[in-house]
């Protein structure tokens, strides 16, 4: 019982003095994070400990114990920040951190590197309070050199910096999956260059201000190869155009399109069907397949002619067999909706599947509805199909993946897994995963519901294009 009474007496001598270096503020001068506990929140490190700039040793005494240095002392500044490292006369001269005030106008947090004249000069990494992150050359308190920027929204960009801007050779790769090498100047695109999107398709050639202009190759994940003029990210003066199958278009082209597809849309715009259907037979004629998917449709639709279901199939077929990826997902609409034939249900799915290959997004979607759906639904294959579309960047198939979980098609209901897919699509501007991720807030799967932010929610999925 004494000794009892003895432990509680210390704790109780103790607490107070534990507590007190608890709430003192202080700078963690290894990771340069503010703290209020006695334990560094960011890295662990105890209050007090630092790290040498030299040679990057953790110390508890005032000489490091790697190569001899001595501890520097933080230095706080009028506004705010505090700097602990290497000074000379007074200046920031050397290595040192600056762990920047709180109410700093530019969202800095901190910065670890080299100093000159009061200046970020040499190599360093500065971090931002959104989470952005530049490691790499500085120049002048700017940017300017090779470096590399990890940006808060999962971005990064490798390669040479001029006055704070991408300048000259680099590589930028998207979150999503895109991908650029080539030249920029003043933060664009701006040079030869090479872009390869998620899909597949890769453009290899001249960019002006973020857009393609002069020649290019582009090569399609479909298997078409364009090489010709590109003007404001277009295919737009004289080029080739390559087919999978082998045949080609050679001529003009305009706003994507050779000319007399153009004008046909041009007419179709105008309300003109009949006018568009002759300009895109004339295209399909000169050896252009961008119209025959378009002709089979107009058939289908009776549009600039009576309604003939035999002539769009041979269109739509004829589109399919030089590889048109949507042609084959259109005639799989057709025998799934039963569109002017018989519904076939297999033959929808034979058509998907064709598409799918292709690379066609929409069809890898639909098959992974139809999958999941009907009598003997295959959810492990479904998933397989949504998960294929996710690659190419489908939001929808982000949704309906979230939704498998959350109605516990492997098992047990998963709302976390539900929400972290949902939030994916979300990204993508998915109005269905906007909708369903208020609805789990509604219902309070994710904590305890609240109809407000369910509300705020359904208003973003609205806007977005729900319906129910």
């Amino acid at each position: 019982m004494k000794k009892i009474m003895v432990l509680a007496l210390c704790l109780a001598l103790l607490l107070p003095a534990a507590l007190s270096i608890a709430e003192e503020p202080w700078v963690c001068l290894v990771c340069g994070e503010r703290n209020h506990n006695v334990y560094c929140e960011e890295c662990g490190n105890r209050k007090g400990n630092w790290m040498c700039l030299d040679c990057e040793f953790i110390n508890t005494k005032n000489f490091c114990g790697m190569c001899g240095k001595a501890r520097y002392e933080a230095v706080t500044e009028a506004n705010g920040d505090v700097y602990f490292g290497d000074l000379l006369n007074g200046v920031r001269e050397g290595k040192g951190v600056c762990v920047y005030s709180e109410t700093n106008s530019v969202g800095l947090k901190v910065y670890r590197g080299d100093w000159k004249y009061e200046q970020r000069s040499g190599r360093g990494k500065l971090i931002w309070t959104d989470g952005s992150v530049y490691e790499g050359e500085w120049n002048g308190d700017r940017r300017g050199g090779q470096g590399k920027m990890t940006y808060a929204d999962g971005n990064v960009y490798e390669g040479s910096w001029k006055e704070g801007k991408k300048e000259g050779q680099g590589i930028y790769r998207w979150k999503k999956g895109d991908l650029f090498e080539g030249v920029w100047k003043d933060n664009v695109i701006h040079g030869h260059g090479k872009y390869t999107w998620i899909s597949g398709d890769v453009c290899e050639g001249e960019w002006r201000n973020g857009k393609r202009n002069g020649f290019g190759k582009m090569t399609y994940a479909d298997g078409r190869v364009y090489e010709g003029t590109f003007r404001d990210d277009k295919r737009n003066g004289f080029g080739k155009m390559t087919y999978s199958d082998g045949d080609s278009y050679e001529g003009e082209w305009k706003d994507n399109l050779p000319a007399m597809d153009q004008q046909g849309n041009d007419l179709y715009e105008a309300k003109d069907y009949a006018g568009a259907l002759k300009a895109y037979l004339a295209a399909a004629a000169e050896g252009s397949h961008e119209s025959l998917q378009r002709i089979g449709t107009m058939y289908k639709d009776g549009e600039g002619t009576d309604r003939d279901m035999e002539e769009a199939l041979k269109w739509l077929e004829k589109a399919a067999e030089h590889g048109i990826a949507s042609a084959m997902r259109v005639l799989g609409n057709v025998f799934r909706m039963g569109d002017g034939v018989e519904a076939d249900r297999a033959k929808a799915e034979e058509w998907y599947e064709k598409a799918a290959a292709a690379g066609d997004v929409n069809a890898m979607e639909w098959l992974g509805f139809m999958t999941a759906d009907g009598d003997t639904p295959d959810y492990a294959k479904a998933a397989e199909w949504y998960r294929e579309a996710i690659e190419k960047g489908s939001g929808y198939a982000m949704y309906a993946l979230g939704k498998m979980y959350e109605d516990g098609r492997f098992g047990d209901a998963d709302y976390e897994q539900a929400a972290e897919w949902y939030t994916k699509g979300i990204e993508e501007n998915n109005p269905q995963a906007m909708h369903a991720y208020g609805r789990m807030i509604e219902l309070g799967r994710l904590g305890e519901a609240d109809p407000d932010a369910a509300a705020e929610w359904y208003r973003k999925a609205e806007e977005a294009g729900y319906t129910p």
